[in-house]
């Protein structure tokens, strides 16, 4: 039985959570950088953190402010989605301060999906060629979710 004397009371956090869509993307072939289609050639979705992992990747390959498509508002602001990480490939030397500002960037733009609670690590590989080798784990309001991308 229930204790009457206590309130039950709900977080703003758990009253978020409860508002959002259920998750889905069409389901990605992270190797060949294409779609996946079932054997009637119709793509095939994906629900939870795997559309989690699908919008990740798709967010770390969208330079952000690049395009207008992820422009919105009346003005015609910039919105939070991509990153704004394509400065530092190649173009600064592969030391722990870069990849600390890679990290941030990327932090910001995983934070700013209202699925994701909370970067549990984010390791970054070679980042003095195009290539960014990508090593993350993170907490979903699905539960956790490790990812490995060379983008």
């Amino acid at each position: 039985m229930a204790n009457p004397f206590v309130a039950a009371t709900t977080t703003e956090e758990e009253s978020a959570e409860a508002e959002l869509p259920y998750l889905t993307e069409y389901a990605w072939d992270f190797e060949h950088d294409r779609l996946v289609y079932d054997v009637n050639g119709k793509p095939i979705i994906v629900y939870e953190n795997e559309a989690l992992k699908v919008w990740v990747y798709h967010c770390l390959k969208c330079e952000r402010y690049q395009y207008n498509i992820y422009r919105h508002g009346e003005f015609n602001e910039k919105c939070n989605y991509g990153v704004y990480i394509e400065k530092y490939l190649g173009a600064y030397p592969n030391t722990e301060k870069t990849a600390s500002l890679v990290r941030k960037e990327i932090r910001e733009a995983m934070l700013a999906n209202p699925y994701v609670k909370q970067i549990d690590y984010l390791d970054i590989g070679d980042i003095r060629h195009e290539n960014l080798v990508l090593d993350m784990g993170l907490t979903s309001i699905y539960g956790s979710l490790k990812i490995k991308f060379i983008l």
